[in-house]
């Protein structure tokens, strides 16, 4: 509410939709709200499940005596649960909802009672952010396991992904990463590798799934990299060796993985703003890598197609970035997270980049140091009155361009005063 001051009306809540989850261990519960230009809600939810316990592959422990957070079989791959999907419902004045076309599993074809009309996509880890256009073309990015290696008797490395999407669809997870990176069944009990997953139909045997055992294929994601310069070939990592392959778009670099889906930008030319973001980057949608402290622009086609990738403002550290959107002026803002895990960390941060066309306005500051009179003694020649040395070094200028900045100040004459006099440092 805006009136007389901001603030939330508890009094107003509605409860819309609920997603159970396994409390009392961490983590991958993403949680991220968005509205397409139909008023069509998506709320994205990770897997709910432990990224330990699975030597950094996939978690599908099936085990009688382990608790169900280790087995994402009954969340992401689990047609009947809300857990690791993105949901799209239509939001109705008093609270209630229904489900539009178009979404996975429609509920005129829910025939046996083992889904949940609401899921959009499905198979994914931790989604952590997304976007959505007008259109209702969702752009997602979704976290890997930790593995830094592949292994022929488990499966490829971990793969942080980003697509783009408006047809409903299983992305795999815990099974396939997409259609070329199968995981390998695994029993933690035994210790003892099966065989790799179908991931043209993948099945969920797993004790704990509620839901349909064959799913829908898996579908392809358009961007993908690796902790590692060289990325897997796709089915290179069943051989021994693996075999590996030149990575498809170098200038994502090496490092952690943790990719931020974040805001398309859509250029408006009517717009009366001096610093949106120019006409280049309309249809780009911007993404954070969280463990890299960079941020990159997946340039589109606005339907859906990656045209290239690059990166935004190379040189800049974004500190551990968390979240991102564009305002209604055409500027970016972004949350720093900052250094440090579970904890308040004093360089996490709100910040905003503006577009300046051209070249920036140097910053003029002056830095003035006075100098007092001195009377006339015997031994001086003559007084001195009071002065006051002011310099410019402390005046920058944006960026890399040099500048050559004056400054002419006012001068007074009074009768009992000299003239006063003034030097400046160029900058």
């Amino acid at each position: 509410m805006e009136e007389p001051t901001p603030h939330l009306d508890l009094a107003s809540e509605q409860q819309i939709i609920r997603v159970d989850t396994d409390r009392g261990i961490c983590c991958h519960v993403a949680g991220k709200v968005k509205f397409d230009g139909k008023g069509n809600l998506y709320l994205i939810t990770g897997d709910d499940t432990n990224a330990g316990g699975s030597d950094g592959y996939v978690p599908i422990n099936e085990s009688p005596t382990q608790g169900p957070g280790y087995d994402a079989q009954r969340s992401s791959a689990n047609t009947n649960d809300l857990r690791g999907k993105v949901l799209r419902i239509k939001v109705k004045p008093n609270g209630t909802y229904t489900v539009p076309n178009g979404n996975l599993f429609p509920e005129t074809q829910d025939y046996d009672s083992k889904t949940r009309p609401e899921i959009f996509l499905m198979g994914l880890r931790n989604p952590f952010r997304f976007d959505v256009d007008a259109s209702g073309l969702v752009y997602v990015g979704d976290y890997s396991p930790d593995s830094r290696v592949p292994s022929p008797t488990r499966g490829p490395e971990g793969t942080g992904r980003w697509f783009a999407t408006k047809t409903a669809g299983n992305y795999g997870w815990p099974y396939c990463y997409s259609p070329s990176l199968p995981y390998i069944d695994f029993d933690f009990v035994t210790r003892t590798s099966g065989q790799p997953f179908n991931c043209g139909a993948p099945v969920n045997n797993s004790p704990r799934n509620t839901g349909r055992t064959v799913l829908p294929a898996v579908q392809q994601p358009q961007f993908w990299y690796t902790y590692n310069a060289l990325t897997t070939c796709p089915g290179g990592y069943l051989s021994n060796p693996p075999t590996t392959c030149d990575f498809k778009w170098p200038v994502i670099g090496t490092g952690g993985v943790g990719p931020h889906g974040g805001p398309i930008y859509k250029y408006d030319a009517e717009l009366d703003s001096q610093t949106k973001l120019p006409e280049y980057y309309n249809n780009a949608v911007f993404f954070g890598e969280f463990t890299r402290d960079k941020m990159f622009v997946m340039q589109t086609d606005g339907k859906g197609n990656l045209t290239g990738v690059e990166q935004f403002l190379p040189g800049f550290v974004f500190d551990n970035l968390m979240e991102m959107e564009i305002g209604p002026e055409g500027n970016i803002y972004f949350l720093e997270y900052g250094d440090g895990f579970f904890r308040a960390n004093p360089d996490a941060q709100l910040a905003m980049i503006r577009y300046v066309k051209g070249t920036r306005a140097p910053v003029a500051k002056l830095a003035a140091t006075p100098r007092p009179a001195r009377p006339r003694l015997p031994w001086r020649s003559a007084a001195r009155a009071p002065t006051t040395r002011t310099r410019a070094s402390p005046s920058r200028t944006p960026g890399t361009s040099p500048a050559t900045a004056r400054w002419t100040p006012p001068i007074r004459t009074r009768r009992s005063h000299t003239r006063p006099t003034a030097s400046s440092t160029r900058s």
